[in-house]
């Protein structure tokens, strides 16, 4: 599942401050560096040394349409063949909104469990900026846990995937990833999408690394299912999902084209659907019936959401590079305008979760020292299949740890069958769990410690 997370979004700055090459941060390749998140960005350090500007305030809306999917990244490559190897990636989810003529259901405000009261996990475990989140079947909660949120060392293996037992207790999977771009789970398999290093490089191709899409089975046992090789004019996953039919779908990108590929249980990789736009690409999820629903932010107020059903797949049609979007719709797809773009999800009632968030500049902060910005609320919205919105929780935890460096939040979701959701919160390094009736409890992590024990 994906978000306004790290899922896809890349950007190589550091938490230190706005220090670096410009032309580091926009095209250096090895860096995975998503030119569209990183504008503002740099914008906001070149006014702020130039002793002006600001970073804006950063709301989030919500609401939205019914329909399931499921989703996250891929990138262009080769036709997947399954061989052993280690390799991981992430997943995430996206929020929605409702179209014109629908009417939204008034907020309902959530409650939350304090959270020195709420720990029946194992309190001495800690999460280092949990990002990409995920569920299987069993109950178990899969995390990407990650050494910095926004960017990432590629002479480093840092990455490394936690698991939360339906117990409540904390393991680390065994080995580490350069980078996890998605995580996603279908029945008792766990899905990754991970970067790594091509050593050595082949002569004069300009490929310096490829991300594996891998299977990782209940006793261990991984499958490389396809490889997405990385360079100059390569398409470059940045999402995957799964159904719980078994298809797992690959998000790639470049230059503001977006193509998904699906991946079926025997291995074929079949291209479904792609667009352009100047926005941005926000999640993609699925429902029950495998119809894959994608969450597209802008440009400008309108955002969309796209159902692709199983049946119209594939849901191939050329984009126009001349349009400001271009959103085929070919028979069988259904695109629908909507006034939010976050991470949602689907529960297997069909009612689709979308997770926004609000904050605000603290601190502008100087060429030398980062912005300081603040989580001021967080909201998570369920959308019937009528397309009634009601408002489960708004608000923040009790104890939660909300200024950070940045005016960017990292975050994620996942749904569990019964309408649970598990909200992984980057900076504060913890992960919550909002029921139904609108109680969030801290299930992993403690609020504004960073640490790695299990």
């Amino acid at each position: 599942m994906l978000t306004d997370n790290d899922k896809s979004y890349r950007l190589a700055v550091t938490s230190q401050g706005h220090s670096g090459s410009l032309i580091s941060l926009l095209y250096g390749k090895p860096m995975l560096v998503r030119p569209r998140k990183t504008i503002p960005v740099l914008l906001s350090s070149l006014l702020v040394a130039c002793g002006g500007g600001g970073a804006p305030t950063v709301s989030s809306s919500q609401p939205t349409t019914p329909t399931s999917s499921i989703a996250d990244s891929g990138s262009t490559g080769t036709t997947p063949t399954a061989t052993t190897q280690n390799s991981t990636s992430d997943g995430s989810t996206n929020p929605n909104t409702s179209d014109s003529g629908t009417t939204a259901t008034p907020p309902s405000t959530g409650t939350s469990t304090p959270t020195s009261n709420s720990w029946s996990h194992d309190q001495s475990a800690r999460f280092t900026y949990p990002m990409q989140i995920t569920r299987d079947s069993a109950g178990n909660i899969y995390v990407r846990d990650a050494p910095a949120p926004l960017f990432y060392d590629p002479a480093t293996e840092s990455d490394r995937i936690r698991k939360v037992l339906a117990n409540g207790d904390m393991t680390t999977l065994p080995g580490t990833y350069l980078k996890i771009v998605g995580l996603t789970a279908s029945g008792t398999n766990l899905y990754v999408a991970a970067v790594r290093k091509i050593t050595p490089p082949p002569t004069n191709s300009g490929l310096t690394s490829a991300t594996d899409i891998i299977r990782i089975e209940p006793d261990g046992t991984r499958a490389t299912l396809a490889m997405y090789k990385m360079g100059p004019g390569t398409s470059d996953p940045i999402a995957l999902s799964a159904d719980a039919l078994g298809h797992v779908y690959v998000t790639h990108e470049y230059r503001q084209f977006f193509t998904i590929d699906r991946i079926d249980p025997d291995g074929t990789k079949t291209e479904v659907y792609k667009f352009s736009t100047f926005g941005d690409f926000a999640d993609i999820t699925s429902d029950a019936q495998g119809t894959l629903t994608i969450s597209i932010k802008g440009p400008g107020p309108a955002n969309h959401l796209v159902y692709v059903p199983l049946s119209a797949q594939p849901a191939v049609q050329s984009t126009s590079p001349n349009d400001a979007t271009s959103i085929p719709k070919p028979p069988g797809v259904t695109v629908r305008d909507v006034g939010f773009a976050d991470p949602i999800g689907y529960d297997a009632a069909g009612n689709l979760y979308i997770f926004s968030i609000s904050t605000s500049l603290v601190d502008q902060g100087t060429p030398s020292t980062p912005v300081t910005s603040r989580l001021d609320s967080i909201t998570l919205q369920r959308m019937a299949s009528d397309g009634a919105v009601t408002t489960v929780y708004q608000g923040l935890p009790e104890g939660i740890s909300s200024q950070f460096s940045g005016g960017y939040y990292p975050r994620d979701m996942t749904v569990a069958p019964n309408g649970d959701v598990y909200l992984s919160l980057s900076y504060d390094h913890t992960v919550y769990k909002i029921t139904s009736d609108g109680k969030a409890t801290l299930t992993a992590g403690k609020s504004g410690e960073a640490g790695s024990s299990d």
